[in-house]
């Protein structure tokens, strides 16, 4: 049983937002796990997860290492009908990145795009990494080139 609810103490979003976001960027390898404990405690209360919910919960796994838990966190932001923003991409794009998945980041960004979340510099300079990765320079140059010219 978890310490707040053994004092009767009724934890909100803000509250759970708060730690997972603490546990996301303290601790870094160490502290993922408890990140997602209190996602999953969330998921069975009454308290309802946002985007900062999911983007903390998914930077504690890009930390971690742990690209499958990260995907599985934009899954269930998907699945709960959470808006995903830049950021939400971007940092499972990086968490992909960090274990070398070129592909799953193009496609990543490929959805990002396609649910037309407005990207950023973070967002297309790791799509540029992972065409490095796969070869694509001329797909690099023209990724490249479009936001040097403020085409995406």
């Amino acid at each position: 049983m978890s310490w707040h609810k053994m004092n009767n103490i009724e934890l909100n979003g803000y509250h759970y937002n708060a730690v997972v976001n603490a546990c996301a960027t303290i601790g870094k390898c160490v502290e993922w796990r408890r990140a997602l404990q209190f996602c999953c405690e969330m998921t069975h209360s009454d308290v309802e997860m946002d985007t900062v919910t999911f983007n903390s919960g998914i930077t504690a796994c890009q930390n971690g290492f742990q690209w499958t838990k990260a995907l599985q966190l934009l899954m269930v932001a998907a699945q709960r009908k959470v808006e995903a923003s830049t950021i939400t991409y971007s940092t499972a794009m990086s968490a992909c990145k960090n274990s070398g998945l070129w592909k799953m980041q193009l496609l990543l960004l490929a959805v990002m795009m396609q649910h037309q979340v407005q990207d950023d510099t973070v967002a297309l300079s790791t799509a540029i990494s992972a065409y490095e990765k796969a070869c694509e320079w001329k797909q690099a140059l023209h990724l490249a080139s479009a936001m040097q010219r403020g085409h995406v």
